[in-house]
């Protein structure tokens, strides 16, 4: 850990440093370190959940992200039988599952828990294949900048 994480020279109180996709993000002051460390700790957790340094547009849910951005893309750009395929995982599969999410409330965990409950139902190719769909969808969502990384 950086000396410069936690106090503020010539300043009162501890403060909280990280650096988060190359900006530095502040936090504190805080009256011990104790408080700070544990500001630390919860700053870090939301760094690994992907929470933290996001732009705030990330408000967009999955199903607006996908009428808005996804299909007009893919009517544009992909073949017939393409965009049928994905039309029905989307009604069938991704949709239900992530619909109502935010694209920052879109987990790892989330993605294996629906992509097991979609095993049990279908193929497991099928499932693989919504698995590649999900990931096309929100590797575009990173390119325009409306979530980071791609879970």
């Amino acid at each position: 850990m950086p000396k410069n994480d936690f106090k503020r020279p010539g300043r009162p109180g501890w403060y909280v440093r990280v650096k988060v996709n190359g900006r530095v993000i502040v936090r504190g002051s805080y009256s011990t370190i104790s408080l700070a460390q544990v500001a630390l700790a919860d700053m870090r957790r939301e760094i690994e959940r992907g929470r933290l340094g996001l732009p705030k547009r990330t408000r967009t849910t999955f199903r607006e992200f996908v009428d808005n951005v996804f299909c007009p893309w893919a009517d544009n750009h992909l073949r017939p039988a393409t965009r049928k395929n994905y039309r029905t995982a989307l009604r069938h599969a991704l949709l239900p599952a992530f619909g109502s999410l935010t694209l920052r409330d879109i987990t790892r965990e989330r993605v294996e828990t629906s992509l097991e409950s979609r095993g049990r139902e279908v193929q497991g190719a099928s499932a693989n294949r919504d698995l590649a769909l999900l990931s096309r969808i929100l590797t575009m969502a990173c390119e325009k900048g409306e979530i980071e990384v791609n879970p």
